[in-house]
């Protein structure tokens, strides 16, 4: 699911608020009356499809265990993943 993992990587834990802010930020570049790309829809559908995965507890327990199975936990990468978020979005990030 390339779309999900642009709303839930690297925001593994992300909350409501963050899914739905990352939501809305992709969908004005790939929506259909947005963009002229012949892949529009479908890019908007697989998003939709993303943010419904992630919002569901259900339907983020099951990815978050695919997701697992796939790729066992590595500390490395999740913090590098951390260090990504903090350099990409430092407005959004509250260092206590």
């Amino acid at each position: 699911m390339r779309v999900g993992r642009s709303i839930a990587a690297p925001w593994d834990a992300a909350s409501e608020r963050a899914v739905q802010k990352a939501y809305k930020r992709l969908a004005v570049k790939v929506h259909p009356d947005k963009t002229a790309a012949a892949d529009a829809a479908a890019a908007f559908q697989r998003l939709e499809e993303a943010k419904q995965t992630l919002l569901d507890p259900a339907l983020r327990a099951a990815y978050d265990a695919q997701r697992l199975r796939e790729r066992p936990f590595d500390a490395t990468a999740v913090r590098a993943a951390a260090e990504r978020v903090v350099a990409a979005f430092p407005e959004d990030v509250a260092v206590k």
